[in-house]
């Protein structure tokens, strides 16, 4: 597995960022307060919850039903914020869902929250993987787990494995078959930088 690059890592964050305006908000704090756990199974994304997440090396996110921020460990004096590992061991995270659940290397995770700070909008998690043969390998492996048909992914694997000296970014939307709405978001650069976006929409 392949550490993210800042630049490759920057430019999709970027992207994310431009949603963000148009749409939800992120929220963040450089207060190390909040609780290190989040409500059930979900793990704490507060300053505090961030730092036991890179000690532990593991997080949970719990997508079998509406999630709000509280639920992720913000309060009136604690809210959440990206977590950030680009360059180190990745987080092994795991996304429940009402029909199943998968396990993610995440070196990035973000965050979305609705402009009225309570119900989370979307989280967008981010694997980086060696090159294009191993995102295809990997995005074949995912796709399928969140519901996507052959037929979806196919071209995409042929583009990732016939043309790897090319730039890809290619986008699959709607996958329900694990409980949430998941799009993946296939991204190779000819120099070897590659990577996985999930976007997550939580159940209504």
């Amino acid at each position: 597995m392949k550490a993210l690059s800042s630049d490759t890592a920057r430019n999709v964050l970027a992207g994310l960022a431009a949603g963000v305006l148009l749409g939800g908000c992120s929220v963040t704090t450089n207060t190390p307060e909040g609780a290190t756990t989040g409500t059930g199974e979900n793990s704490s994304f507060t300053e505090a919850g961030i730092e036991q997440i890179i000690e532990d090396g593991e997080a949970t996110i719990d997508l079998r039903s509406p999630l709000l921020a509280s639920d992720l460990g913000a309060d009136e004096q604690a809210r959440l914020r990206d977590l950030d590992e680009r360059g180190e061991d990745p987080i092994e995270v795991t996304l429940l869902g009402a029909n199943g659940e998968l396990v993610v290397p995440a070196e990035v995770i973000r965050i979305l929250v609705q402009p009225e700070g309570a119900e989370i909008q979307s989280i967008a998690v981010f694997e980086g993987v060696e090159d294009a043969a191993d995102l295809a390998e990997r995005l074949r492996e995912v796709a399928g787990t969140v519901g996507f048909d052959d037929s979806v992914t196919e071209p995409i694997l042929d583009q990732l494995t016939d043309a790897p000296e090319q730039e890809h970014d290619r986008w699959l939307n709607g996958g329900t078959a694990l409980g949430p709405t998941v799009g993946l978001n296939a991204v190779h650069h000819p120099d070897g930088d590659s990577l996985l976006q999930y976007e997550l929409t939580p159940p209504a």
